[in-house]
């Protein structure tokens, strides 16, 4: 109703001869018309109306200026309406005559949008994006990110949308970016740093006997290993010993043995010496002794002196035998006697005191003769005494 007594107004004036107001132009020089949609008129009598500028829209009639589009929105002139910016774009600003494609790392998953959104730290989108991409394995990205990173050689990323990668542990490595896991060190070589990019060989008398070992360990006592990348350690052979990270073995100091399954020599007893394969202790033969432990080679008993099988000292020949050293038993007269007998065995290797026990009967044999030496003093004194008294008369 209001457009048409406008417009009935508008002839009414234009018959009287009044001018044509703003918003409305003149039509065959007689009637004020009002300016369509999409066009404005500002001033009075104006020949024709103007199109409403790009951002700006104009949807009635007889308008005196066009509205602004606002933020989100655009339009390209002489328009009825304003036009809602697509998805992956935006009108920061109102009077926009386009929208502007949202940049790397930026994303608008909905129409109209006055900003993009920032992409989450573990995504990332190339331009006019409308959603943002999860990082694949291997790789990480921060926020408003345009693309993901590669994992650092040393590093790893198992997962999807990483927002940092993780240093591989001890005994792993990643020699290569962009890693998804980490990989073990062969048996042989070690990695003993945390995001290690490369496995590191095993030296002489250290080992790795598993994939991923942090660190090789040195070859326990009595083994060696000469070259490097090893995987096991060598038991040193008979009679022979080694401190633990060893390359070598040594043998055994002079009358020392290491048996089977021993990881340190040790000195054979009184009365033994080393066998020849250094593996254990073998008795000192009939006429022979060592009187002291480690002893690397037996003695020969003294003239006269006689012992058993893995004695640790030599016994005299009983009562007035002899025998030489070419002998093997005691004689009298030109005949074997009895020399040695089940009772003497307290010389035997088997008693480890032996030595103690022959300082005892040493001592008391002193004792004993000290004792009679005295008691001999003491007679030829008395016989002194007695012979010197005259009794008077």
């Amino acid at each position: 109703m209001a457009p048409l007594l406008f417009v009935l107004f508008m002839v009414f004036a234009s018959v009287y001869g009044q001018a044509c107001s703003p918003g409305t132009f003149r039509f065959n020089s007689t009637l004020c018309v009002p300016c369509n949609t999409g066009a404005f008129s500002s001033v009075a009598n104006a020949t024709e109306c103007t199109g409403c500028s790009a951002g700006t829209f104009a949807n009635v009639t007889g308008l005196v200026t066009c509205y602004s589009c606002k933020p989100g929105t655009f339009s390209t002139g002489n328009t009825t309406g304003c036009f809602a910016c697509a998805a992956g774009t935006f009108a920061a600003t109102v009077n926009a005559s386009e929208c502007v494609g949202c940049a790397a790392g930026w994303y608008a998953n909905t129409t109209g949008v006055a900003a993009c959104s920032r992409c989450p730290a573990g995504t990332f989108s190339a331009q006019n994006s409308t959603n943002c991409s999860v990082c694949p394995v291997g790789k990480y990205s921060a926020e408003n990110a345009s693309a993901c990173v590669d994992c650092m050689a040393g590093h790893y990323g198992a997962t999807t949308g990483l927002t940092g990668c993780t240093h591989c542990s001890p005994g792993t490595i990643a020699n290569a970016r962009g890693s998804a896991a980490c990989i073990p060190c062969p048996p042989g070589l070690s990695a003993p740093a945390y995001g290690a990019t490369e496995c590191t060989a095993c030296l002489p008398g250290t080992f790795a006997h598993t994939s991923g070992s942090p660190v090789c360990a040195p070859c326990a006592a009595s083994t060696y290993v000469t070259t490097t990348n090893a995987t096991a350690c060598l038991a040193c052979p008979a009679g022979h010993v080694s401190t633990p990270g060893r390359t070598n073995c040594t043998t055994c100091d002079l009358g020392q043995y290491r048996a089977p399954g021993a990881t340190a020599c040790a000195p054979c007893v009184a009365g033994s010496v080393p066998a020849e394969n250094g593996t254990a202790c073998v008795p000192c033969g009939r006429n022979q002794f060592t009187c002291t432990r480690g002893v690397g080679q037996c003695s020969s008993c003294p003239a006269n002196t006689v012992s058993a099988s893995g004695w640790s000292v030599c016994k005299p020949c009983p009562g007035l035998s002899t025998r030489t050293t070419l002998e093997n038993n005691c004689t009298l007269n030109g005949a074997q006697v009895p020399d040695i007998t089940v009772s003497d065995t307290y010389e035997s290797v088997t008693r480890p005191d032996s030595n103690a026990k022959t300082a005892i009967y040493i001592g008391v044999g002193v004792t004993v003769g000290v004792m009679f030496a005295m008691f001999v003093v003491y007679i030829v004194y008395a016989k002194m005494k007695t012979s010197s008294y005259s009794p008077q008369v």
